[in-house]
């Protein structure tokens, strides 16, 4: 049945907003081009495979449709019943990279069965999300840039306290022998 992930088209003309309908959705969907749209008699719709060109051609522009969209849209191209009335099944993952558009700027997705142009508030909701997901990445990765920096700041100031320590440790000795030997002096010309 034709529903929220399944699309039917009678040949292969397929429209860029149908393939960014399903890439902005949630879950993404399939079209069956070459399956036409069969009316039961409880109004429900079932597919009536009628077959269409498949062809490196019509495949050729199928991927040039994703391709066209901004930004470009992963798609996987499937014949099926190739020896009957072959037909194209097109699985559209729903993207990482949201929001998608056609290359006339058109925002789409997909709900109750059908194309629907994305709300500003939707639009704004999607690249808010994004936003704060790069945002999550980089704070993350400034932390860990920063904790490793002051890692190594404060091994590098305790060698250099230690070596200090050391140093003074030996200047103390060497201030402590010199009085003796000024001592053993002053006492040499007490004597």
């Amino acid at each position: 049945e034709e529903g929220f992930d399944v699309d039917f088209k009678k040949n292969t003309n397929l429209s860029g907003e149908d393939l960014v309908a399903f890439a902005n959705s949630k879950n993404g969907g399939t079209i069956l081009l070459g399956v036409d749209e069969k009316e039961n008699k409880d109004g429900t719709q079932n597919g009536l495979v009628i077959g269409c060109d498949v062809s490196d051609g019509s495949k050729m522009a199928i991927v040039n449709k994703a391709n066209q969209c901004i930004p470009h849209i992963n798609i996987s191209i499937h014949i099926e019943n190739l020896n009957a009335k072959p037909f194209y099944r097109i699985e559209i993952p729903s993207s990482k990279n949201k929001p998608h558009c056609t290359q006339k700027g058109i925002y789409k997705t997909r709900g109750d069965g059908a194309n629907k142009p994305f709300l500003p508030q939707e639009l704004l909701r999607i690249y808010l999300d994004s936003e704060s997901d790069n945002f999550l990445k980089n704070y993350s990765k400034a932390t860990i840039e920063m904790r490793n920096e002051l890692q190594s700041q404060h091994k590098n100031l305790i060698q250099n306290m230690w070596n200090s320590t050391f140093e003074t440790q030996d200047n103390i000795q060497e201030a402590v022998s010199g009085i003796g030997t000024m001592l053993d002096d002053v006492h040499l010309q007490i004597e």
